[in-house]
């Protein structure tokens, strides 16, 4: 773009317009689409559905504030991407065993980021000539018109029909007035000649009552205003705020030093202690299973998956380790088989005992069947599954290391 002042905006960002002179906007979605397809567009989940509504809203609202405004806004009427969206609503199908949980969708449109009352077709060509006056877009056809091509078709009632397809039957580009231009355009038009009131006609005294009403309303309307965009400021910061909970999934663990145990902390066969160590626990777990709506075991799996602790889930079933999960640098062979050590607070649900809510650290022998350091502590979080009659444990494992004193 020429002039050297320009700006590039992603989809997902929140950035006003109003700064602009003039804008220039291509309808799209900004993101890669789903491979999922409902009949035969693509269909998005839940959190993207409602993520990309909201940058479609916030640029509607936007171009709407810059043509009421009078600013210049040139949209490039692209290809429409056509898609559908869940609602957040669901019905259930089928009774007994065949029953199912079918998610209701919509249709949307990049499009539905313009306000609009015209509506798109999408048909391509190349062959386009001028509707009549091109105006102000004159200079730009005479150098770029012979290479321009159309991917849409417009139907609707425009003031400034500019560009049709070659058989004259389609428009493919035209202007439109908004805002206070509407009202000049009005007043030029009409037969009455509007006489321009005198200074006097703005004194308070004669303020007709309607317009006093009037007056108050719109005071209210932009006291309104005001209140919803703080309201949604807060609510940006709420979303990002909730947003951090995905680091749980990705985060590594470079940046943390370890922590320097003291002997008296464990023995050489350490038993139960109250001990809690500063650890994401089955809790962060439970919580990533219900924003992201997925079972316990395989969010406790992803999470050892991708985080660079030193940590393992365990299901065990009927006081059986059934199959465990560990971290890539766990360093040690969680037993896979066999019953549960007495010892461990898995164990401990199985026989009805009331776990802590917080972890604790547990005998290494009773999880690990290798060989195993002195200096090594494993911290236990196990939960109750009553419906399974079964446990999921989380499991992290430290070890000591020497401070400036020799001691661990």
């Amino acid at each position: 773009m020429p002039g050297g002042e320009v700006e590039h905006l992603p989809f997902d960002s929140d950035r006003a317009l109003l700064d602009a002179d003039i804008v220039i906007f291509e309808p799209t979605l900004g993101v890669h689409l789903p491979e999922k397809t409902y009949k035969g567009k693509p269909s998005f989940d839940e959190n993207s559905s409602f993520r990309i509504q909201r940058h479609l809203a916030h640029w509607r609202t936007e171009l709407r504030e810059c043509l009421d405004a009078g600013k210049l806004v040139v949209v490039f009427l692209s290809r429409p991407v056509n898609v559908f969206f869940r609602t957040g609503e669901e019905t259930i199908t089928g009774t007994g065993l065949d029953m199912q949980r079918v998610n209701i969708v919509k249709p949307a449109s990049s499009y539905d980021a313009i306000p609009r009352d015209w509506k798109v077709r999408t048909r391509s060509g190349r062959e386009i000539s001028p509707a009549g006056d091109l105006g102000f877009l004159a200079t730009y056809w005479t150098e770029f018109g012979p290479s321009s091509a159309y991917e849409v078709t417009l139907t609707g009632e425009f003031t400034h029909p500019l560009l049709k397809t070659r058989t004259g039957t389609s428009l493919v580009g035209a202007a439109m007035v908004s805002g206070a231009l509407v009202e000049i355009r009005k007043t030029l038009r009409s037969n009455v000649d509007a006489t321009p009131p005198p200074e006097w006609a703005h004194a308070p005294e004669y303020e007709l009552p309607q317009e006093t009403r009037l007056y108050a309303q719109i005071l209210d309307c932009a006291e309104r205003i005001e209140e919803l965009r703080a309201q949604r400021s807060t609510l940006d910061e709420d979303l990002r705020e909730a947003g951090t909970l995905r680091a749980l999934l990705y985060a590594r663990g470079k940046n943390s030093k370890p922590r320097c145990l003291r002997r008296s902390t464990f023995s050489d066969s350490p038993r139960r202690t109250s001990s809690t160590p500063s650890r994401s626990s089955m809790e962060n777990i439970r919580h990533l299973a219900s924003t992201f709506r997925t079972s316990l075991s395989s969010s406790a799996i992803r999470y050892c998956s991708f985080t660079g602790e030193r940590c393992a889930v365990v299901f065990s079933k009927d006081n059986e380790i059934q199959w465990s999960a560990a971290s890539k640098d766990f360093s040690y062979d969680v037993l896979r088989f066999g019953d549960l050590d007495p010892e461990t607070y898995a164990a401990d649900a199985f026989s009805g005992k009331a776990l802590p809510t917080e972890m604790r650290t547990a005998p290494l022998e009773a999880w690990i069947e290798d060989e195993v350091s002195v200096r090594a502590v494993v911290q236990e979080d196990s939960m109750p599954m009553p419906k399974l009659n079964a446990v999921l444990t989380l499991l992290w494992l430290e070890e000591a290391y020497e401070d400036e004193e020799g001691d661990y």
